[in-house]
């Protein structure tokens, strides 16, 4: 099967696959051939308009590894919105939470911190102990976050995620795999980006835990430093896993989200990564087409009116996610009668303008009338048959 034919077939089942949803797919959702040999699946998506611009594999189920912490993460932001929890609360460390292994701050039973430190430790360093604590602080237990996890995807629709564990190591004896797919772990990224103070930890490179004694680094600090766009979100590794990363990156008015799963290098992801989101922040972008209350130079007659002209405004602002090159593209078509009769009430609406890239219509807005106009009154009729 050629290339142009995979492709093909990739649109139309993914298409087919997000009917119903904010998700769109362009006609051709790659901005470079995929090297199938050094990862699993890679995705791009705009989260304002849901527009992608590249996928690759992403409903292939996959190991998350640490990038189950974004969930731990959402649901701490979730809680922290609702007042459910406070960033000031103590946090105490159980026997089990010190015992995990892996990427760790080395949290020892009985120690107490502040849930913003611990939350520190997470979305920078990718602790797991951290991440367990957390999670039986906010679920009583580790099963019972577990849950919490899990009702959560099933809120966010990510159809192929399953969780077992809120840390993401490889599962012992006994023990089942976190599953999820590249496109679950983009609706996951979205959710958070709602969340400032989650970006704020997530882009910081270097910072401190235990009181300034021990140093955390973030595990996504090459492609930080790699890209000045990029403030977010978290990594994923272990061996069989590979390396992953969900990346966003933010120009101008512009904010992408990247997933790279299971690329067989550190260099890998990170290069494959920042190659989407330069791509896309350099060839896409938000443009501002219309402007709410903008008044157009077109009026419209009014019959039986005391103003004989009514002009017109535009009803909404218009921002389309665009190809860059294409914004010069975008034709403007107007449906309006030849004359309006009075009364005319301000704001009805008297028309509309379809904003068209050659037969495709993008948007269609309504016209509003600019003002009122009422009927001529008998007085009016005779000032005009007296008028010279």
């Amino acid at each position: 099967m050629t290339n142009k034919k995979r492709l093909t077939i990739l649109w139309f089942v993914s298409v087919l696959f997000c009917l119903g949803t904010n998700i769109s797919y362009s006609a051709s959702p790659q901005l470079f051939e995929p090297n199938t040999e050094n990862y699993r699946a890679s995705f791009l998506i705009e989260p304002s308009t849901g527009t992608i611009l590249h996928a690759d594999r992403e409903h292939d189920k996959i190991v998350p590894a640490s990038l189950v912490k974004m969930m731990v993460s959402l649901i701490v932001m979730e809680y922290l919105s609702e007042g459910r929890v406070k960033l000031e609360e103590k946090v105490t460390v159980s026997k089990w939470a010190s015992k995990i292994g892996g990427h760790q701050v080395y949290l020892k039973q009985g120690e107490v911190f502040e849930l913003n430190e611990l939350m520190k430790a997470v979305a920078i360093g990718s602790a797991n102990d951290a991440a367990v604590a957390v999670a039986e602080f906010i679920g009583g237990d580790q099963q019972g976050f577990v849950d919490l996890m899990n009702q959560h995807a099933k809120k966010l629709n990510m159809k192929n995620t399953v969780y077992h564990n809120p840390h993401g190591l490889p599962p012992g004896k006994n023990q089942e795999e976190n599953i999820t797919t590249a496109y679950d772990q983009a609706l996951l990224g979205m959710e958070l980006l709602k969340f400032p103070k989650y970006l704020e930890w997530s882009s910081t490179i270097r910072d401190t835990f235990r009181n300034g004694t021990f140093e955390l680094m973030n595990t996504n600090r090459r492609l930080l430093s790699k890209m000045p766009e990029v403030d977010g979100l978290k990594t994923g590794y272990y061996r069989s896993a590979g390396f992953s990363v969900v990346a966003t990156a933010k120009k101008g008015e512009t904010r992408l989200l990247a997933v790279v799963i299971g690329s067989k290098k550190q260099s890998v992801r990170t290069q494959v990564a920042s190659r989407l989101l330069r791509k896309g922040i350099n060839q896409y972008g938000l443009v501002k087409l219309l402007e709410k209350g903008e008044k157009l130079e077109k009026s419209i007659p009014v019959k039986n009116g005391r103003q004989e002209k009514i002009g017109l405004l535009i009803e909404e602002d218009v921002r389309l996610f665009l190809k860059l090159s294409d914004a010069k593209k975008i034709e403007q078509h107007f449906s309006l009668p030849d004359s309006v009769s009075a009364p005319v009430q301000e704001g009805a609406v008297i028309g509309s303008i379809e904003l068209r890239k050659k037969d495709q219509v993008l948007k269609k807005v309504n016209l509003l009338s600019s003002q009122s106009i009422e009927v001529k009154t008998f007085w009016d009729k005779i000032k005009e048959i007296f008028r010279f």
